[in-house]
């Protein structure tokens, strides 16, 4: 049982605490575009896929395009100037929009990045495809992506991000022959940097793209935009003031960049471009500072442009409402892909919310192995009849039930209004009321009622008890944290009695102190970080990720008995967050329990069976305790889920030699040195391994190499020595 709680560790020592460097850096370069010379043939010739329209107000197939998907992570759509706004430079986006159909009133379902991409990717609502939140959740293997679907028909596939939140590890990247994510280094050692500058994402785009000679999707994915705010020179020194809307900027010259590369290979003329955002943010509309708790305009409210020369109108603006789970079924139906209604018909998924607005396309182009089952609708139709009516939009957010189980919100937006569903729920007229000031559920009671009642009927029997997470590992949690988010999966104690508009404040400083704790340990401030997770307890007391924490520092200090009590009050409070176990297991192995430390890692990978990290814990146990064919077999099942993993092929390299396998472990350190090429370490063990096997001509190029790198490296030097 529990019994120091972590007021009592405040009490302990200040010493030797564990710190976690979380830090993102990169580069800045500028770019521009001009698209005059991407739109097709100067005599009017007619490229592959251009027809007329379809005779219905819908531009016919666009078989044989491109496409390339731009999502901008973060993005207000009031904060560009093709929706009005003055306050930032946004030229090459702005130009997309003058020559496409630009959607006015677009809300996207998640005002958070990977639950919002899964819709965008998959056309269907997260009580559908099962993503609530970052990180502890995953898109699963069943579901089919735009991405899938577009591989079938021909296209070669690319995907390019800007952000840990959508590593292939959660699903998100199925459908793609080429994924690189983030650094593959990145989040194995001391860097944990959770994003990357959009220079660096469209660069790698780019050259992918110019590799292509067949028809192919890229999706390109920005994170700039997001907090914090801190955009690359000249855009720092412009916006002073205003720094995101520097970011906005910065990021609007590298959509830039992009377009030019699209131009310099001939085929923006056969391109169809679709650029939209995850979410908003908010500057401190209703309380909130930055986005996923409420479902606001301000987060939820995207911006969405859709363009192809000679296919789509130029200048369009469609007035009525649209949700981003649209995307992926008018991208189908543009480029003649199979698509199949969703359960009950798009329509009538739809319909039920809509009381009898526009209904799909039917989605019913055909069947196949990978057509998508869509929720969202066909939008092509509003590119002729932009004032038509629009679509009923659902958006949500679980982070409030997710990390601390107040109660989950959800809304519906519907012409021109929306019914948020609350503890005491909202109604509000876009229209006259943008800011969302004034609550009309208690005047407009009709309206109130019959949008709840869709509401509700759209959704369904979604359960969000039921909507537990796990899938955080130890690496992605730090990781997510230095994007400031907690990476709640649902477990905890429900409360969903309690509003979450009246749990802002609470929120927002928990968010920042615990921040602030993270940042203390990683720059060696023991005794702050932990007076900041005394009052994080204090504030929200038995939180599951402050008990975690205080175990952590509790290890660090030297004292495993109380790390272990501590930690096990974590995983009391809420038993599905699997970092937990895995610093539980460390614990018990420091207080010399090793045979617990092990139980509980079987226990939790039958929870969690494709952790990696786990299975490595184990193998690491084993190893260091001296019982080699055990930490084997454990490497051996974390192998067959991240087989070239730095950390693994480090360990599997070390275990070989002392089981005097050289061969082996040449064959493990050669792929650790294509992991880390610039690591002399490495290199300098690989020299010494491939002696003992006889190379010895690559031995001694591998040791020229670890020098060339680090010539005083210890490892290096006594390497040399050794094999002189």
């Amino acid at each position: 049982m529990m019994v120091h709680t972590g007021r009592h560790l405040a009490e302990r020592s200040r010493g030797a605490w564990l710190a976690a460097v979380v830090i993102a850096a990169a580069l800045f370069a500028l770019g521009g575009w001009l698209l005059s010379g991407g739109r097709g043939p100067a005599d009017g010739s007619t490229r592959a896929g251009e027809a007329e329209d379809d005779g219905a107000g819908r531009p016919a197939s666009l078989a044989g395009y491109d496409l390339l998907l731009i999502t901008l992570d973060t993005l207000r759509a009031d904060r560009l100037g093709a929706y009005g706004y003055e306050g930032a430079q946004t030229p090459n986006i702005d130009r997309l929009a003058a020559e496409g159909a630009r959607f006015e009133r677009v809300t996207t379902t998640v005002p958070v990045t990977l639950p919002a991409h899964a819709s965008i990717m998959t056309g269907q609502y997260p009580f559908t495809h099962g993503v609530r939140n970052n990180g502890a959740f995953l898109l699963r293997a069943d579901a089919t992506t735009l991405a899938e679907s577009l591989r079938a028909a021909g296209y070669t596939t690319g995907g390019f991000i800007g952000a840990v939140v959508l590593d292939a590890k959660f699903g998100i990247g199925q459908g793609f022959d080429t994924y690189p994510g983030l650094d593959a280094a990145q989040g194995t050692a001391a860097d944990l940097g959770g994003e990357r500058r959009a220079e660096e994402v469209v660069a790698e785009a780019g050259d992918w793209m110019r590799r292509q000679t067949g028809r192919r999707f890229t999706w390109v994915h920005l994170y700039d935009p997001h907090d914090p705010y801190d955009p690359p020179e000249p855009f720092a020194s412009r916006y002073v003031e205003r720094p995101y809307d520097g970011e906005v900027a910065y990021t609007d010259a590298m959509v830039g960049r992009l377009l030019e590369t699209l131009r310099a290979s001939g085929r923006a003329g056969n391109t169809l471009i679709v650029l939209t955002s995850d979410h908003g943010e908010s500057f401190g509309e209703h309380g909130e500072q930055g986005h996923s708790f409420f479902v606001y305009d301000s987060t939820v409210r995207v911006p969405l442009i859709f363009w192809a020369p000679g296919a789509i109108p130029a200048g369009v603006v469609v007035e009525g409402g649209a949700s981003v789970v649209d995307i992926a079924p008018t991208v189908s139906s543009l480029l003649g892909l199979p698509a199949v209604a969703a359960p009950g018909g798009a329509e009538q998924g739809r319909g039920a919310a809509t009381g009898g607005v526009e209904p799909g396309r039917g989605a019913a182009t055909g069947a196949g192995a990978f057509a998508i089952r869509f929720e969202g609708v066909d939008l092509s139709s509003r590119f002729a009849a932009p004032a038509a009516p629009g679509t009923a939009a659902y958006a949500e957010s679980l982070i409030p039930y997710l990390d601390f189980g107040w109660s989950e919100l959800r809304a519906l937006v519907q012409g021109g209004y929306k019914y948020i569903e609350a503890p005491e729920p909202e109604l509000y007229d876009l229209g006259a009321d943008p800011g969302e000031a004034t609550n009309l559920v208690d005047v407009d009671l009709e309206r109130a009622e019959a949008m709840g009642a869709a509401l509700q009927e759209l959704v369904g029997g979604d359960d969000v008890t039921r909507a537990g997470g796990g899938v955080v590992d130890a690496d992605s949690l730090e990781r997510l944290r230095s994007l400031g988010y907690l990476g709640g999966a649902g477990g905890v104690a429900d409360r969903r009695d309690i509003d979450p508009k009246d749990m802002i404040a609470t929120y927002d400083a928990f968010v920042a102190g615990l921040l602030e704790a993270i940042d203390a340990i990683a720059e060696q401030r023991f005794g702050d970080a932990n007076e900041a997770l005394v009052r994080l307890d204090e504030l929200v007391p038995d939180q599951y990720v402050v008990y975690y924490y205080f175990g952590k520092l509790a290890l660090a200090a030297g004292d495993p008995p109380t790390a272990v009590q501590v930690l096990e009050r974590a995983l009391e409070l809420n038993p599905s967050y699997l970092p937990t176990y895995t610093q539980l297991a460390t614990a018990l192995y420091a207080a010399g329990d090793a045979a617990a430390a092990q139980d509980l890692i079987a226990e939790a990978g039958a929870m969690f069976p494709d952790d990696f990290n786990l299975r490595l814990l184990s193998g690491a146990f084993y190893h260091d305790a001296g019982e080699l064919d055990a930490a084997l077999a454990a490497y051996r099942r974390a192998a067959a889920i991240r087989p070239d993993h730095p950390r693994l092929l480090e360990r599997l390299a070390h275990l070989y030699l002392l089981r005097r396998q050289p061969r082996e472990a040449v064959d493990a350190l050669r792929r650790l040195t294509r992991a880390r090429p610039n690591n002399a370490a490495n290199w300098a063990q690989l020299a010494f391994a491939l002696a003992q096997i006889g190379e010895s001509e690559e031995a001694g190029r591998a040791l020229r190499q670890a020098l060339a790198i680090d010539p005083d490296n210890p490892l290096v030097r006594q390497v040399m020595e050794q094999l002189r």
